[in-house]
């Protein structure tokens, strides 16, 4: 469950850090790019460390998990970059 809540933050953080108006669809492919990789890094962890994700620790669950943690960084980062947008 903290890897959910790790994402989304680092998704906010990751939309609030780029300064001035960025285009939603260099957000949405920076924001699948980096989700990707931070899927694979923590569903590899959560592996590794013998956390079931859906009912399985198998591929399955990884690829799975991957999806979900990219689609949780890219809301985070759209709300991060609406967050930025409203202090300006």
């Amino acid at each position: 469950m903290w890897f959910y809540i790790l994402v989304i933050l680092l998704g906010l953080a990751f939309g609030f850090m780029r300064p001035g108006k960025e285009s939603k669809m260099g957000l949405l492919k920076n924001g699948v790019i980096i989700g990707i990789v931070l899927g694979v890094v923590l569903g590899l962890i959560g592996w590794f460390l013998n956390i079931s994700f859906f009912g399985t620790s198998s591929w399955l669950g990884i690829i799975w998990d991957v999806i979900i943690l990219t689609i949780l960084f890219i809301i985070g980062v759209f709300i991060g970059d609406l967050l930025e947008g409203m202090r300006s």
